[in-house]
């Protein structure tokens, strides 16, 4: 007996001898799992990733992995797989959400509980690969109360940054514009709008919106127009997210392979093999200042009047009417409509729109409808130069317009600029710069950056590959000119910069010694290039309105004549005599009321922010009136000695109260 109960103590513990085992070799495996890399490290890497040439640039690395498999996997990690986090450089512990919280998007998210990062923070996660290959990655998100601005990151995998590109990662914001909505015709939720007492309709204001977004990672420059794709190994890794701006709710990461739109013909004839037949009859206006929802509070609807065209018009006063313009041009922004459609079947997709911003060129948007992109020719759709509103049906390049299937119901269709043709060239223009900025520093460490002409610095002896990295920028430059004149024909003037930087290198390349005679100009051409980068993405576009209708029905949006357009122009002079349109917003004129006059003399869009916030924050509680009024600040002076002056100007140049002293 005492011999079995010895043997069933030697068996037990053998066992818990061997659970020992496997517990320390699952405590030292996941400890393998986690970077020992402090935060002030991975910030060093994120200030010098653009100097160290051991991080490539992400074609470098796709094309390094180009051969690698994209595995049909989807692999989710949340706020369980949480290793390491920390705040201002200290270990933390973060905060846990539930899956159920109101407070936080409630019912929108799916994955399980959630995790609050601070702006200064870092968090780690780790995550099991069950495949070798390339994966793109996404993030749940939700955007917690911060300070208004995009969400940015930076990604590290294992302790790596894997290529350039993940060095910021921006995650955008939802806003809406303020004001009331109510039901407009066929439906449509529009605004009703506030009026000063000059009977202008106030611009709003844009208020956050937040909610649950996934989005995947994509280049933040707009250069690379797919999600990023990062190569992993099967088995452990770490995925860390460090900080660069703004707070945000982590819900998941994920990590899988975005499918790419299938081409309107593929898409058309599955529609058509399911039974889809054409509606008949149908027409849904949509005015575009009624925006649901946009990624920037700078995306509020604007004021045109240079046409009877756009609806709502007035020669006389100021209504919202439009959306986008200037303020809608960089990559990554979007604006979002909701629009209802009665009928189950096809439609087509008309805008009214306007890009005279960007001479010669076309800007692109990615179109999306219900959350997704419908078909491959969506992904970079081009609005061409234009210096008057057009209409325009959504069509393919021989003017056939796209039929849209939709279900009856509600709708979205949101619009977000991308780069379009022109992100490779600029990606090829920016690589030109780097190197030429390389090139620049090396050679004035040898001449000073003002040479002696008649002094023999030895350049080409000092630096034997000099040459060789001249011709590789030359070759760099040619190509995006030769990309640039298919994108925008041999004859734009978007190249005139490029061409005169390639004729100095070849200069540069039959004698390396003429730098001494030329310094001067190379730096300025080295500037004008990348102001050049500046220029071109830039893609801005203004719309009036949009309409789903019927391909046997009249879009509803419709031209104007010549006698309509003088009648408009004439009208808008005769009232330019009588209406003081340099008054911002409401004016106050009852002699018993306390009032300042304020002079701005920045552009009407900031008048109009200041008018705002005086109203909110000083008028208030106050019950002081301003009077804002937008004024060429070089009449200043004069009016103020002449007792015309305002009681407070602001935006003044300093040479004005120098002048005035």
């Amino acid at each position: 007996m005492k011999k079995k109960i010895r043997i069933k103590r030697m068996a037990l513990v053998m066992v818990m001898a061997l659970l020992l085992q496997v517990f320390a070799y699952s405590g030292a495996d996941r400890t393998l799992a986690v970077t020992d890399i402090s935060m002030d490290d991975f910030e060093d890497i994120i200030s010098t990733y653009n100097i160290d040439d051991s991080i490539p640039s992400y074609n470098d690395y796709h094309a390094a992995h180009a051969s690698e498999a994209t595995p049909e996997r989807t692999v989710v990690i949340g706020a369980d797989s949480v290793v390491r986090y920390e705040e201002s450089g200290a270990p933390a512990q973060p905060v846990t959400i539930a899956a159920n919280d109101a407070t936080v998007g409630a019912g929108e998210h799916q994955n399980g509980d959630s995790v609050l990062t601070s702006e200064d923070s870092l968090i780690e996660f780790e995550v099991d690969i069950p495949e070798t290959g390339l994966y793109n990655m996404s993030l749940e998100y939700y955007p917690t109360t911060g300070k208004n601005s995009d969400i940015e990151r930076a990604i590290f995998i294992d302790g790596e940054l894997p290529f350039k590109e993940m060095s910021l990662v921006t995650f955008s914001r939802v806003w809406t514009a303020k004001g009331e909505r109510v039901a407009g015709e066929n439906g449509t939720m529009v605004y009703s709008w506030e009026k000063d007492n000059q009977g202008n309709d106030v611009k709003p204001g844009m208020k956050e919106a937040p909610e649950w977004q996934t989005r995947y990672v994509y280049d933040s420059d707009g250069y690379i127009t797919t999600p990023l794709a990062v190569y992993l190994t099967a088995g452990r890794h770490t995925v860390t997210f460090v900080s660069i701006k703004e707070p945000v709710i982590i819900g998941s990461v994920i990590f899988d392979n975005a499918k790419a739109a299938p081409g309107y013909a593929e898409v058309k004839a599955a529609n058509d093999a399911a039974g889809a037949k054409d509606t008949s009859g149908r027409q849904i206006v949509i005015q575009a200042e009624n925006l649901s929802k946009a990624s920037s509070q700078m995306l509020y609807p604007q004021q045109d009047q240079s046409s009877p065209e756009v609806v709502p018009a007035s020669s006389k006063t100021l209504l919202n009417n439009t959306v986008g313009g200037n303020s809608w041009r960089l990559v990554g922004q979007w604006i979002e409509w909701q629009f209802d459609t009665p009928e189950t079947g096809y439609y087509e997709i008309t805008m009214h729109d306007k890009q005279n911003f960007s001479r010669g060129v076309a800007v692109s948007r990615r179109i999306s409808i219900d959350g997704s992109v419908p078909f491959s020719e969506l992904d970079n759709y081009e609005f061409g130069y234009s210096q008057n509103w057009k209409i325009e049906t959504l069509s393919d390049e021989s003017g056939e317009p796209y039929r849209f299937y939709l279900e009856a119901g509600t709708h979205t269709i949101r619009m977000e600029v991308v780069l379009g043709d022109f992100s490779s060239i600029v990606g090829m223009v920016e690589e030109a710069v780097q190197r030429l900025n390389d090139i620049y520093r090396r050679v004035i460490k040898i001449t000073g950056v003002s040479p002696d002409r008649y002094r023999d610095y030895q350049i080409e002896a000092s630096l034997p590959e000099l040459t060789g990295d001249l011709i590789a920028t030359r070759d760099i430059l040619n190509a995006a000119i030769e990309r640039l004149d298919i994108v925008a024909g041999k004859n734009s003037d978007k190249k005139t910069v490029l061409l005169t930087m390639r004729d100095q290198l070849d200069d540069l390349i039959e004698d390396n010694d003429d730098f001494v005679k030329v310094i001067s100009s190379y730096k300025v051409n080295v500037r004008a290039c990348g102001n050049w980068i500046t220029q071109v993405i830039s893609q801005p576009l203004a719309i009036d309105s949009f309409s789903v209708h019927s391909a046997d029905t009249d879009s509803g949006i419709s031209k104007s004549g010549f006698f309509k357009r003088a009648g408009h122009e004439i009208s808008r002079l005769f009232y330019s005599f009588i209406i003081d349109y340099n008054q911002i917003g409401s004016v106050a004129e009852d002699k018993d009321t306390k009032v300042i006059t304020l002079w701005i003399g920045s552009g009407r869009d900031q008048a109009n922010v200041i008018k705002s916030l005086i109203d909110e924050t000083f008028t208030n509680k106050n019950g002081i009136s301003v009077n804002v009024q937008l004024v060429d600040m070089s009449t200043l002076l004069k009016a103020t000695l002449v007792g015309e002056g305002p009681d407070v100007a602001i935006q003044v140049a300093n040479t004005n109260g120098i002048a005035g002293a």
